[in-house]
């Protein structure tokens, strides 16, 4: 196994867990432990990391430790976690296509300027 995602997807099979039961179990969505799996997220909390050690019954450094190459996923305290709304968000923009993603972006800043200022 070469890289952390790969761990963690052979480790969650290999507990017969679904991708639901883990974000389930870790209060994240299906999206972001499947991109915790494709190693589309390089950055996780670390009430993340222990939360899906306890979950995949392992050690929190097995998370962040890539054994082939022993470099670790880099955890920034600074940098704050996505909301669950951010989440869903983030799922749901997923398979746009870049037409339909500026047409989000527009309507998301079209949206902020409405904001009267405080």
């Amino acid at each position: 196994m070469n890289t952390i995602g790969e761990k963690l997807r052979a480790r969650r099979t290999d507990l017969g867990l679904s991708l639901r039961d883990v974000a389930e179990a870790t209060g994240v969505s299906r999206g972001t432990v499947q991109r915790w799996e494709s190693g589309s997220i390089k950055n996780m909390g670390r009430d993340k990391i222990d939360s899906l050690a306890r979950v995949l019954q392992i050690a929190p450094t097995e998370i962040y430790r890539d054994s082939s190459s022993e470099k670790y996923m880099s955890y920034d305290p600074s940098r704050p976690q996505m909301t669950p709304q951010q989440e869903v968000l983030f799922d749901a923009t997923e398979d746009l296509t870049p037409k339909e993603m500026n047409a989000v972006l527009a309507m998301i800043q079209a949206l902020k300027s409405t904001r009267k200022d405080d």
